[in-house]
This record gives C-alpha cells, sequence and structure tokens, in this order.
C-alpha cells in the first residue's frame, strides 16, 4: 500500500496515519535480572539477606553451617588437616563451612543452607565452588536440592526428610565413597529446569552424610563458596 508512485489524499493520510502509529510503539520492557551472588564472607550478612540454615541431623550436634575462619580459629586447624582457612579466591576472603559437629556421636546428618526466596524460570543458573579437605578416609556427601512446589524454607523435621525440596538437581558422592568428595575446589554449574512459569522459588545445599558424626564412620566437612544464581536472558 506504501508504492511512492500512487497517489491521491486518502492514500497520503493513511500513509501519515500508519507513520504515526508504528512510531508510538511502545518496546518491551527488558527482562529483570535477579542475578546476585553469595560470598559467604559473612554468615551474619548472608542471613539478614535471607539465607537460612536447618540442622536436622540425628542426633543433633552442637553445631551447623558455620564461617570458615571462625572454625579454624577454633579448632587450631581443621582435624590437624591440610584445607587452608580460605576461599577459593586465596585473597583473605571468607566461606562457609559444615562438619561432622552437625551430628553428636554416631549421627545421620542432614544440613540445609537454604537461599533466599528469588524469582527463577527454566533456564537459570547456580553456580557454585564446593571441596573438602585433602585425603582424610572419611567420606562426605552433600545435595543442591529445588523447591519446585512453592517459595518456602520448608524441609521437614528429621534426617531424612526433604520437605518441599523434592526436586534434586546434585548429589554429589551419593555413595559414600572414601576421598570421593572433591578435595579441591570444584566449580559447579546447574541449570534450572521443570518450573511452569517464572515464579518465586528457593534451592538449597544439604551436607547429608549417613553413619557421620564424631564417631561415626563417615563426615569431616564441606565447604562451599561464591554462590551465584544467573539470570537466564
Amino acid at each position: 500500500m506504501r508504492n511512492k508512485f500512487l497517489s491521491g489524499i486518502a492514500l497520503l493520510s493513511a500513509v501519515s496515519f500508519t507513520a504515526c502509529e508504528e512510531n508510538n510503539v511502545t518496546a518491551p520492557p527488558a527482562p529483570t535480572n535477579y542475578s546476585y551472588v553469595q560470598d559467604f564472607d559473612s554468615l551474619s550478612a548472608a542471613h539478614r539477606q535471607g539465607w537460612v540454615t536447618v540442622n536436622n541431623s540425628k542426633p543433633v550436634g552442637v553445631e551447623t553451617w558455620t564461617q570458615a575462619y571462625a572454625y579454624y580459629e577454633s579448632k587450631k586447624g581443621f582435624n590437624n588437616g591440610i584445607l587452608n582457612p580460605q576461599s577459593y579466591l586465596y585473597s583473605g576472603k571468607d566461606f562457609i563451612l559444615a562438619t561432622y559437629n552437625c551430628g553428636y556421636d554416631t549421627a545421620n546428618i542432614s544440613a540445609w543452607l537454604i537461599s533466599p526466596k528469588t524469582m527463577m524460570k527454566n533456564g537459570d543458573k547456580i553456580i557454585f565452588h564446593t571441596g573438602t579437605q585433602i585425603g582424610t578416609g572419611r567420606a562426605d556427601r552433600m545435595q543442591v536440592r529445588l523447591n519446585a512446589i512453592n517459595g518456602t524454607d520448608n524441609v521437614g523435621n528429621d534426617s531424612s526428610s526433604v520437605g518441599d525440596f523434592r526436586t534434586l538437581l546434585l548429589d554429589i558422592n551419593p555413595t559414600l565413597a572414601k576421598n570421593g568428595y572433591p578435595q579441591s575446589w570444584r566449580k559447579y554449574t546447574l541449570t534450572v529446569s521443570g518450573l511452569p512459569a517464572p515464579v518465586e522459588r528457593r534451592f538449597a545445599f544439604r551436607y547429608y552424610v549417613t553413619n557421620a558424626g564424631p564417631r561415626g564412620k563417615n563426615s569431616l566437612g564441606i565447604g562451599i563458596d561464591s554462590v551465584a544464581f544467573v539470570s537466564a536472558r
């Protein structure tokens, strides 16, 4: 209809009106970016930002997720091990730690580190670093779980329950092999899927070891550092 060789007032009016209409079309808004990074240099700051810790270990121990540097200072080293009390960045940064002291005596450890409620959608990424001490001879295990049901921090109330965190994204060393957990900082990247639409949800890290605790066969401790949630474009 916009052939420049055609003429006529009616046609020119139509062209003029159409051009005006096109120039006023509003572009759709850019997707909101909910990305963040939690380095756990301060556990109290992480709690203020919405992170939640729950210890469902049975029998429960004297500790739960704790600041790594403070743990090293109080214990004069991590079981006389050689894992330095520094983040994977090795720049004086701290990280968060869970150990056999989450349980008491011989225990089934289930200690949760739960993310803030965040708007999530399929394709979003969860990126983090984790590791344990070299050559401990004791088995450690950690799961990463997603609450795809709602935005609560419900993990149940015993060592075997997962509450609303029914979607398993990752299970590191599920067979509890000796030295089967990464013995230096290792980076993991997970992709969120299975959500029907963008919704407010949470993910969680679960330090999960059976026959554990100070007198158990398994568990020494694991660290987590530099957790990033990355919104897909």
